[in-house]
C-alpha cells in the first residue's frame, strides 16, 4: 500500500503572499476600493478565492463578482512574479520521494493557479496537485481528499497532511488523516495556540523526520530481496554452502550471489543463467599489485562472474596518491569488459575528505557502483556514509551498502537512502525463519 503525503500549498510550500496582496490590490485599485494591507491579506488566506474576495470587498459586497474577475485575470499572469519556496522544502521532498513516498498538494487556490506552480516547482517533485474547479467545495470540506485517495489507491490511514492554519487541521481531521501543521506560514503563534505543540513544526528538516515517524513506510519483502547480493565470504565456506547459497538466491530472486573467487567457475556452472554470479578482487585488504588484480577479474570473468566487486588500495588513499587509485580503477574497470565494477572504500578506514574524494574518483574512473565496505575491517556500511555518497557521487554511478546489516529495517534504511544493491548474508536467512515461524 501506498505511503502518501499530501501538502496545502500557499504557506506550506510556497511563500504566495506577495503576489496575493499585489494581485489584489491590482483588483481593488481597478473597482476604484482601497487597497488592503500586507497583513490583512495574510489573514484572508486560507479558505479558497471566494471567501478571500468576500474578506476584501467586505465594504462593498456588490464589487465581489468585479473583484473576483480582475483578480483572476492578473494573478494567473503574474502568480509567480514573487513567490518562492520556503526553506528547506525542496530538500524535503527530494528526500521524502527517495524513501518512496508518494506526494500530493491540495490547495483551496483556483486550479488554473494551482497547475500553473506545479509545473514551475513541483513537476519534478509532487506526483499531483489538486485545486478548486467551479462547483468544488473548499476545504475544510473533505471531498478533495477523496480524490487524492482514489488517486493513489490509498486509504485515510496512509496519509499525513501538512497544512498552515486551522483550516487545514479542521481538514485534516474531517478526512480522518494524521497531520502536522508548520509555523513558518501565514498564521501566528497566537493562532495555532488549539494545534498542540506536538504538532507544530518550525523547520522542514523536522518536518521530513515527523512525517516519517508518523507514517513509516515499509517495504515489500520481495522488494528488499531483490537489491540483496546474497553473500558468502567466510574462509570456511565448502561448495556445497556456495550450492546452498545458490539455491536461497534462485528461490528467493536475490540481485545476485557475492562469493570467493575459487567458486565461481562451479558456481556458474551449477546456477547457469538462473542467477547472476558476483566476486571479489583484492579481498579483503586491498593491497595486491595492480596486475595481480586485473589477472584476477580476468580470471573471474572467464570463469563466469558477471559482477566485479574490488577493493580500492587503502595506502595509497592515506598516502594521497589518487593518480594510483583512479588508474587502477581505470584498469580493473577495462578488465571487465562489459561487466558490472563495483568500488570498495572501505569507509570505516577513511576521514570525510576522504570519501568525498573518492566519490569523485570512482565516477571518474567510469566504475559502476561505489560500495562502503568488505564487512572484514573495523566497522560496516552506515547510514551517513551513504547520505555522503548520494552527495557527491556522479549521476551514473549507483551505491551498494554492506556490512553490518541484519534487520529488515536496516535493509529498507539503506534503500530508502538511494542504494541500489545491498551486501548481507542475514534477509535470507531472516526471510527463513519468517516461513518457519
Amino acid at each position: 500500500m501506498n505511503k502518501v503525503c499530501v501538502f496545502d500549498l500557499d504557506g506550506t510550500l510556497l511563500d504566495t503572499l506577495r503576489d496575493l496582496y499585489i494581485s489584489l490590490n491590482v483588483a481593488l485599485k481597478k473597482n476604484d476600493m482601497p487597497s488592503e494591507t500586507l497583513e490583512n491579506v495574510r489573514r484572508f488566506i486560507g479558505n479558497g478565492l471566494d471567501v478571500f474576495i468576500k474578506r476584501a470587498t467586505r465594504r462593498n459586497p456588490d464589487k465581489f463578482n468585479d473583484v473576483k474577475r480582475d483578480f483572476k485575470e492578473y494573478y494567473d499572469v503574474h502568480c509567480n512574479d514573487h513567490t518562492k519556496l520556503f526553506p528547506g522544502v525542496k530538500a524535503m521532498l527530494e528526500n521524502l520521494r527517495t524513501w518512496g513516498y508518494k506526494i500530493a498538494i491540495i490547495s483551496n487556490k483556483n486550479d488554473e493557479a494551482v497547475q500553473e506552480l506545479y509545473k514551475i516547482y513541483f513537476e519534478d517533485l509532487v506526483d499531483c496537485a489538486f485545486g478548486v474547479k467551479d462547483g468544488m467545495p473548499t476545504k475544510p470540506d473533505c471531498a478533495i481528499m477523496d480524490k487524492v485517495m482514489l488517486y493513489f489507491g490509498c486509504q485515510s490511514g496512509d496519509i499525513v497532511y501538512v497544512g498552515d492554519s486551522l483550516v487545514d487541521m479542521e481538514f485534516a481531521i474531517n478526512s480522518h488523516v494524521k497531520y502536522l501543521i508548520v509555523t513558518w506560514g501565514y498564521r501566528t503563534a497566537i493562532e495555532l495556540k488549539d494545534v498542540g505543540d506536538h504538532r507544530l513544526i518550525p523547520t522542514a528538516r523536522l518536518l521530513e523526520k515527523k512525517i516519517k515517524e508518523l507514517n513509516p513506510r515499509y517495504m515489500d519483502i520481495k522488494e528488499i530481496l531483490r537489491h540483496c547480493d546474497h553473500t558468502l565470504l567466510k574462509q570456511t565456506a565448502t561448495i556445497q554452502d556456495i550450492y546452498a547459497l545458490c539455491d536461497d538466491a534462485i528461490k528467493y530472486n536475490t540481485a545476485s550471489v557475492c562469493i570467493p573467487p575459487a567458486f565461481v567457475k562451479k558456481a556458474k556452472e551449477y546456477v547457469k543463467d538462473k542467477m547472476r554470479i558476483c566476486t571479489v578482487i583484492g579481498f579483503p585488504n586491498g593491497y595486491n599489485s595492480t596486475r595481480t588484480k586485473i589477472y584476477e577479474t580476468k580470471d573471474a570473468i572467464r570463469n563466469g562472474a558477471d559482477e566485479i566487486d574490488m577493493v580500492i588500495n587503502i595506502g595509497n588513499v592515506k598516502a594521497k596518491n589518487y593518480v594510483a587509485v583512479k588508474r587502477e580503477i581505470k584498469a580493473i574497470k577495462k578488465a571487465c569488459q562489459d561487466k558490472i565494477l563495483k568500488v570498495i572504500i572501505e569507509t570505516c578506514l577513511l576521514d570525510r575528505t576522504e570519501k568525498v574524494r573518492l566519490c569523485k574518483i570512482v565516477t571518474e574512473a567510469g566504475a559502476d557502483f561505489i560500495k562502503t565496505s568488505t564487512g572484514f575491517s573495523t566497522a560496516g556500511a552506515t547510514r551517513e556514509d551513504i547520505e555522503l555518497f548520494r552527495k557527491f557521487i556522479g549521476p551514473n554511478v549507483k551505491m551498494k551498502a554492506a556490512g553490518g546489516i541484519k534487520t529488515l529495517q536496516d535493509a529498507q534504511d539503506y534503500l530508502d537512502l538511494g542504494c541500489e544493491r545491498l551486501g548481507t548474508s542475514s534477509i535470507v536467512k531472516i526471510v527463513k525463519e519468517m516461513e518457519n515461524a
